[in-house]
C-alpha cells in the first residue's frame, strides 16, 4: 500500500503540472510577451509529446527496472518544470514543455504497470484505483488551484512549487517502491503484432472514443458552464469541485464494479452513466443547480471507465499489457486533445445546449465499438468451450 500511495502522490503531482498551463495561461503569456494562443501552443506541445512518446518509450526503456524508469520520467518532468519556471522567451518555455511531456510519456504507463505487479491479481482494480485517485483529484484541483497560486506568488513560482511536488512524488518513489525487473523483452514491430490481436483495436478506439466525448465539454468547461447553467465564477470553481469530489467515489465504484461484474460490463456501465449526464445537460433548464447534479453524476461514472480499462488490458494481454497500456496511453490524450479542440471550435457555432448533443455522438460510438467486441469475444469463447467439448475425449469402457 505505501508504493502505492507513492505512485498515486506521483501522478497527481504530473496530472497538476500537465493542467497548470489551464490555470496560469494567461499570467504565462502575459510574463512571457506572448499572444493569448501561446497557451494553447504550451499545451498541444506537452500532449502531444506524451501522446506519441508513451509507446516509444515502453520499448526503448523495456530492459530497465521499472522503478527506474519511473525515477527517469519523474526526473524528466522535475527538469521540465524548472525549465518552465525560468524560462525568459516562449521557444525555451516551448522546449521545457516538451521536456516535461516526455517524462509523463516515461512514467504514466509505467505506473500502471509497476501498479499491477505490486498487486495481487485480485486487487488490481482497487490497487489501479486507489493511484488512478491521484490523477482523478489532480484532473479537478489542479487548474483552479494553479491559477489561486499564480495570483498570490506569480506564475513562476508556482510552477516551481509544482516541480517541488514533482520531486517529492520521486523521493516517495525512491523510498517507497520496491525494485521491478521488467518480465518481458520486446521490439517496436511487436506494436504490430499487439494492434492486430483480437479485441485490441476496439479497447484504443473505446478510449479515444469515450475520452473525444468527454472533452467536448470539459475542454471549454469554465465557458460552458456560465453559458449553459449562469453559472458565476465562484459556481464554476463548486460545479468543479463537486465533480472532483464525486469522481474519487467513483473511482473507488469503477473497482467494486470491475470485481463483481467484470470489466466488459462495469466499462458499459461507465459509459451509460456519461451518456445519462450529458443528455441531461442537453435537456434540462439553465439552473445553477442542475449543473451540480449533471456534474455530480458525470463524475460519479467517469472514473468508473478508466480503472476498469487498463485492468482489462492487463487480465487479456498479460505480457504483452506491457506495450498495450502505452498505446492505450497515446488514446486518452489524443482523445483529449481532439475532444478539446472540437469543443472550442464547435461551442461558438452551437452554442451551450447542442454541445452534450455533440459530444454524445462518439459516446454513442465508443458504447458501440465496445458493445460488438463484447459479443464477439462471447461467440470466440462459446465456439472455443464447443471445440474443447467436441475433442475432449469421452471416458474409457471398461473391458
Amino acid at each position: 500500500m505505501p508504493a502505492l500511495l507513492a505512485l498515486a502522490i506521483a501522478y497527481f503531482a504530473m496530472v497538476a503540472a500537465a493542467l497548470a498551463i489551464v490555470g496560469l495561461g494567461p499570467l504565462v503569456t502575459d510574463g512571457l510577451g506572448a499572444d493569448s494562443g501561446a497557451a494553447g501552443t504550451l499545451s498541444t506541445v506537452y500532449t502531444l509529446v506524451f501522446a506519441l512518446g508513451a509507446p516509444v518509450a515502453a520499448v526503448v526503456l523495456q530492459r530497465v527496472d521499472r522503478k527506474k524508469v519511473l525515477l527517469i520520467g519523474l526526473a524528466l518532468m522535475v527538469l521540465g518544470g524548472l525549465g518552465s519556471a525560468m524560462a525568459p522567451q516562449l521557444p525555451p518555455m516551448v522546449i521545457a514543455r516538451a521536456i516535461q511531456g516526455a517524462g509523463a510519456a516515461v512514467f504514466a504507463p509505467t505506473a500502471s504497470v509497476a501498479a499491477a505487479m505490486i498487486a495481487p491479481p485480485e486487487q488490481r482494480a482497487r490497487m489501479l484505483s486507489l493511484v488512478g485517485s491521484g490523477a482523478i483529484t489532480a484532473m479537478v484541483l489542479g487548474a483552479p488551484l494553479a491559477s489561486a497560486a499564480g495570483a498570490l506568488i506569480g506564475w513562476r513560482w508556482a510552477l516551481a512549487a509544482l516541480a517541488a511536488l514533482i520531486l517529492i512524488g520521486l523521493v516517495a518513489t525512491v523510498t517507497l517502491l520496491p525494485p521491478l525487473p521488467p518480465r518481458t523483452v520486446l521490439r517496436m514491430r511487436d506494436f504490430g503484432a499487439v494492434v492486430r490481436a483480437p479485441g485490441a483495436q476496439p479497447i484504443l478506439w473505446t478510449t479515444f472514443l469515450a475520452l473525444l466525448a468527454q472533452h467536448v465539454v470539459y475542454g471549454t468547461v469554465t465557458v460552458y458552464l456560465p453559458q449553459r447553467f449562469g453559472a458565476s465564477d465562484t459556481a464554476v470553481l463548486g460545479i468543479l469541485v463537486a465533480f472532483g469530489a464525486v469522481a474519487l467515489c467513483g473511482n473507488s465504484l469503477g473497482a467494486r464494479a470491475y470485481t463483481r461484474f467484470g470489466g466488459d460490463w462495469a466499462l458499459a456501465g461507465g459509459i451509460a452513466g456519461v451518456a445519462l449526464a450529458f443528455t441531461g445537460a442537453a435537456l434540462l433548464p439553465a439552473q445553477p443547480a442542475f449543473g451540480i447534479a449533471l456534474f455530480a453524476l458525470w463524475g460519479l461514472f467517469n472514473p468508473v471507465f478508466i480503472a476498469p480499462q487498463q485492468v482489462r488490458i492487463i487480465d487479456l494481454f498479460a505480457e504483452r499489457s506491457s506495450l498495450l497500456i502505452p498505446l492505450n496511453t497515446t488514446s486518452v490524450y489524443l482523445g483529449m486533445s481532439l475532444g478539446g479542440l472540437t469543443g472550442s471550435t464547435l461551442l461558438p457555432a452551437v452554442g451551450p445546449y447542442l454541445l452534450p448533443a455533440v459530444a454524445l455522438v462518439p459516446l454513442a460510438a465508443a458504447a458501440t465499438v465496445h458493445i460488438a467486441s463484447m459479443r464477439r469475444r462471447d461467440r470466440r469463447d462459446s465456439n472455443a468451450r464447443s471445440v474443447a467439448a467436441v475433442t475432449a475425449p469421452g471416458p474409457s469402457s471398461a473391458p
